[in-house]
């Protein structure tokens, strides 16, 4: 029998209703089945999922073997035990609630193969509300890089992984973790993996959100005991093969956006109070060990309050914070921008008057209230014309989270290479504006980004421009919009390279010739 080329991996216990979907996503597939097989480890399930794959064993015995182990309670051991019987080139973990898209296995090892990638994830989507991430399937990614692709954000194992690298690094799952197993063993393929690569253009796997929340991972017992055991794992491995450096610190921000901050939620406030305590206790020891003040000001305000609150043991304020988060329309929305608290103005910074700001009884500091930085910025780009005397750019911008309209708005524009900055003559009023680049400044060579820097009540935001504008807004050369982001660039070859350009009257609705070059940024 030919090598297939993939062996996907399924531990099942007790999902006995979720087996259809999930083997008839597998019938489905556009590979051919001679092509892959499928290992499903029946970890002692109760619920007659074992009856289950035995009969599809029967009915698909070319495709489909079934092996029957003792429970363990957890996935690590039956992944590991697939990974020693797999046979082909590539293995895909695929959990047996879950479900593939019909395109998956054939899309991501023509992937795989053509990139020669070590580890490939596909585009994933929920279902009952599952949460998915998000912005690494923008687009994609040929090379991702562990910072800033945005994987760290992706660390399940519903991946495709080349069984010869996985041998080779002899990279296992962490059979005394009970949840959590795949983070360790994804951070050390990541780290070892000669590329990375990201298929973002077809939905490969669907991720379910049982009903009733029964996910191992998911449920309301999941509590720190169960949690800081991974996530000590997580950082230990990056460590160990990357050393302390941005990479741990990337890792870092993520656990403290998403377990820690989950841990600290409103499954914290419906504890006994000793529990609390308790978790606090642990999730100090968490931080003692891994967290560092200088990750502070890259993380957003809900993170940095609750950071502060288990540092000082502040059990009670924690909880008032918790229960206003949870309120409609008051506590820090998802984007940390406070939702629809009061903002104070201060110095050049927004502060969220949340409970306990600068009351002496909770002895939070401001800076935990701080959501200058994540404050949305509004702006919509009406036109971009080009003419003898230059560039013309206009638009609008405003921050709602702030009473009054912007105070002075000032479009910048940024070399990618260099960083050198240009600051453009800018007219504005109530947000909106029209800045002129010299024809004298064009002739400088380089990428240029454009942005918007606003001032509104004293705060400064800045933010990247085009991604929002007019309909039908067409483009002069030698502008282009980014890919996949649609912002506006300005590409300024050099001198041999260039082509005329022509003045383009208006503001670049219609008649331009469009862009000089699209690519794959920012």
């Amino acid at each position: 029998m030919p090598t297939p080329d993939v062996t996907v991996i399924t531990p099942v216990h007790d999902t006995r209703d979720y087996l259809g979907p999930w083997f008839s996503s597998l019938l489905g597939q556009t590979m051919p089945r001679d092509r892959f097989e499928v290992i499903a480890l029946n970890d002692g399930s109760t619920d007659g999922s074992a009856r289950v794959l035995d009969e599809l064993a029967c009915t698909h015995p070319e495709l489909l073997k079934v092996v029957h182990l003792p429970p363990t309670g957890g996935p690590a051991r039956p992944r590991n035990v697939g990974l020693r019987l797999a046979n082909g080139r590539y293995v895909f973990f695929l959990d047996s609630d879950d479900r593939l898209g019909p395109e998956a296995l054939e899309r991501l090892t023509a992937y795989a193969d053509r990139l020669g990638s070590d580890v490939v994830l596909g585009k994933m989507a929920g279902i009952n509300g599952r949460r998915v991430p998000r912005d690494v399937f923008r687009h994609n990614q040929k090379q991702a890089d562990v910072i800033s692709s945005g994987i760290l954000y992706a660390l399940t194992p519903a991946k495709l992984f080349r069984r010869e690298f996985i041998e080779r690094n002899r990279i296992r799952f962490r059979s005394d973790l009970l949840i959590g197993s795949d983070h360790p063993f994804v951070m050390e393929s990541y780290l070892r993996a000669r590329r990375i690569s990201v298929l973002a253009d077809c939905t490969c796997y669907y991720l379910v959100a049982r009903d009733g929340g029964g996910n191992i991972s998911l449920g309301p017992a999941v509590t720190a005991s169960l949690r800081l055991p991974y996530m000590r794992a997580s950082a230990e491995t990056a460590l160990r093969i990357a050393g302390p450096g941005k990479i741990l610190d990337a890792l870092l921000r993520r656990v403290l956006r998403i377990e820690f901050t989950d841990l600290l939620g409103p499954g914290f406030t419906a504890l006994p109070p000793p529990e609390q305590c308790a978790a606090l206790a642990a999730l100090r020891a968490y931080l003692d060990d891994w967290y560092r003040a200088e990750l502070s000001p890259s993380l957003p305000s809900w993170v940095r309050w609750r950071i502060h609150c288990v540092q000082q043991g502040k059990r009670a304020e924690l909880c008032a914070l918790i229960g206003t988060e949870q309120a409609d329309g008051l506590g820090f929305r998802a984007d940390g921008s406070g939702g629809g608290a009061p903002v104070l103005v201060s110095e050049g910074h927004a502060y969220a008057r949340l409970p306990g700001f600068r009351d002496p009884a909770f002895g939070i500091p401001d800076s935990c209230y701080d959501i200058t930085a994540e404050l949305a910025v509004e702006h919509r780009l009406s036109g971009v014309a080009l003419d003898r005397d230059g560039l013309t750019v206009a638009g609008t911008t405003a921050l709602p989270r702030l009473a009054e309209a912007p105070s002075a708005v000032e479009v910048l524009a940024r070399e990618r290479g260099s960083g050198a900055v240009l600051r453009l003559p800018t007219v504005h009023h109530d947000g909106a504006f029209r800045a002129r680049w010299a024809a004298s400044e064009l002739s400088r060579v380089g990428t240029w980004d454009l942005f918007a820097e606003v001032c509104c009540a004293g705060v400064r935001r800045e933010v990247r421009i085009g991604s929002s504008r007019d309909p039908g807004l067409t483009l002069p050369s030698p502008c282009y919009w980014t890919t996949p982001y649609g912002n506006l660039s300005l590409l300024v070859p050099e001198p041999r390279e260039r082509q005329t350009l022509a003045p383009e009257p208006g503001l670049g609705r219609g008649g331009g010739r469009g862009p000089l070059v699209q690519r794959d940024d920012r």
